[in-house]
């Protein structure tokens, strides 16, 4: 007689990573609406889930501020940066842009084949350090570290209505 064992476990959450809130810094979750201050639908500070406290500054421009739509994916709410909305990273993380580290990204591209699209972009003082964003070019994801400007990477097989990890 042989047996098969299945093992479940809960849901993944970044803290399972070893180490949990000691090596991760910072986690801003836009899938609960419990994890963003609001203005109406307006993100005004994403808090931390890592434990950290690492909550981002408030946005105090309005116009600047992301916005929070409820079952928006999956039946989980996502935040919608219309390219001219934006959120700081706390003073504790500035030295992210110029260290070893890990970011991961959750995203789906909302726009068509033709529009540059930034996920991320970490400056220090009006210098670009690094950013994800996806191509005009149907397909591709860039990723550059300005640290030395070699440091890049593209990923050619992003499909504009797949998530991408």
């Amino acid at each position: 007689m042989s047996f098969l064992l299945f093992m479940c476990k809960k849901k993944f959450s970044p803290l399972d990573i070893a180490g949990g809130s000691a090596v991760l810094k910072a986690w801003y979750d836009f899938s609960n609406p419990a994890y963003s201050v609001l203005s109406d639908a307006a993100i005004t500070q994403a808090l931390d889930r890592s434990g950290n406290g690492n909550h981002t500054p408030v946005q105090a421009t309005a116009s600047a501020r992301p916005t929070l739509t409820l079952a928006q994916q999956i039946n989980m709410s996502t935040a919608a940066f219309d390219g001219g909305d934006f959120l700081f990273l706390p003073s504790g993380l500035y030295s992210i842009p110029n260290a070893d580290n890990t970011i991961f990204f959750v995203a789906k591209r909302s726009t068509e084949a033709g529009t540059t699209t930034y996920l991320m972009q970490m400056m220090e003082g009006a210098g670009v350090r690094q950013y994800l964003r996806f191509q005009a070019t149907t397909g591709n994801l860039l990723y550059v570290n300005r640290t030395a400007d070699t440091n890049q990477l593209t990923y050619t097989g992003a499909t504009n209505t797949n998530y991408q990890i």
